[in-house]
């Protein structure tokens, strides 16, 4: 699956969703992207919903080592390699991380004209939204307006 993702040039973002109640920041973005496709499917921005203060954000992929990190953010990384099935989310403010959660289930999938395995969202970024039910569990497709 990983194979083919690259191919298409996207990058998956794995949220943690538990049958028991996730307050993580996972469920926030999937609920958020969720409320603003019925609302409307070509403005979807994670500022509205990340209230913290924040420049970017990078969702890595599984199997990116701490070098790759730091050279794709420009800020010393120093936590561990992504492991396999995992997938991680790093903040960053002021050129400092100040926040990252790893975790798992495809729910959200980014479209990433690059194939570094990360991808970056600025807090300006705003995404057109398809929901895809083919398959399960269903998931979201953003692009980058």
């Amino acid at each position: 699956m990983k194979k083919i993702m690259k191919q298409v040039n996207r990058i998956v973002i794995f949220l943690f969703l538990l049958t028991s109640c996730s307050n993580g920041i996972e469920n926030d973005l999937y609920v958020l992207v969720e409320k603003q496709f019925r609302i409307d499917n070509c403005n979807v921005k994670f500022s509205n919903i990340i209230k913290e203060d924040w420049d970017s954000f990078y969702i890595v992929s599984e199997f990116i080592i701490p070098i790759e990190i730091t050279d794709e953010i420009g800020i010393e990384y120093t936590g561990e390699m992504v492991k396999e099935d995992e997938y991680r989310i790093i903040f960053i403010y002021k050129n400092k991380i100040i926040k990252e959660e790893s975790f798992f289930i495809s729910r959200i999938i980014i479209e990433n004209e690059f194939n570094s395995g990360i991808t970056k969202v600025s807090r300006n970024d705003s995404f057109c939204c398809e929901f895809v039910d083919v398959l399960e569990p269903s998931y979201y497709v953003l692009k980058k307006q």
